[in-house]
């Protein structure tokens, strides 16, 4: 834990052979450039790093906000069993380019607030999108949910202003107040089925092009 915290002149290590890297090692290395790794990664590991390109192999690996803050990176690759920890790319001022392969379960809350995704497209395999999950993304063009998607948090889609359009598939049994408060969103089609049963709380406040 902490072993090169807040080392700004550190540019370059290499981790290749590393199994372990634990709470905030090379958090606030601001121009470390660590790239790709096959170790455990533990929480805020390189949160605030110069990483700008990224594969995550195995997400079963990877603790909540291990890449928090990284605003230079621009594009992630997301593999493996299991959900994205909570506000893993929250603050990733320029990540823009997400693609999330089969396997993964879950969009885990704040997983992608406040980045400049343009566009989300969940596989079959994930179940649930949680709280604030793509909150803030004010470029976030387009949202393609999957037939098997089960629940939406509350305030996933807050403030997604440039989405105009949301399709919520049938087998989505419960969507959090305020999901999509202040959203651009001009069209909307619900879910039908018999489980979906309420429309919560500001679930559209704000929407003003509704």
């Amino acid at each position: 834990d902490n072993f090169c915290h807040r080392c700004q002149c550190l540019e370059k290590i290499n981790l290749s052979h590393v199994k372990f890297i634990g709470m905030s090692a090379f958090s606030g290395c601001s121009n470390l450039n660590a790239g790709s790794l096959s170790a455990k990664i533990n929480q805020y590991a390189f949160e605030d790093t110069a990483i700008r390109h990224l594969e995550i192999k195995d997400i079963s690996k990877v603790d909540e906000c291990a890449y928090r803050g990284c605003d230079k990176l621009e594009s992630v690759t997301i593999s493996g069993n299991g959900g994205i920890p909570d506000r893993l790319f929250a603050g990733c001022s320029r990540l823009k380019n997400v693609t999330i392969n089969e396997g993964i379960t879950g969009i885990g809350e704040s997983a992608f607030r406040e980045t400049v995704l343009k566009k989300l497209i969940l596989p079959s395999t994930v179940i649930t999108v949680n709280d604030n999950a793509v909150a803030y993304c004010r470029h976030l063009e387009k949202a393609v949910l999957n037939e098997s998607l089960n629940s939406i948090g509350c305030q996933a889609f807050m403030t997604t202003t440039s989405l105009s359009e949301i399709n919520i598939p049938d087998s989505v049994r419960y969507i959090g107040s305020e999901c999509f408060a202040f959203s651009g969103i001009k069209s909307a089609r619900l879910p039908e089925n018999d489980a979906f049963m309420v429309i919560l709380r500001k679930t559209f406040l704000g929407c003003k092009n509704l």
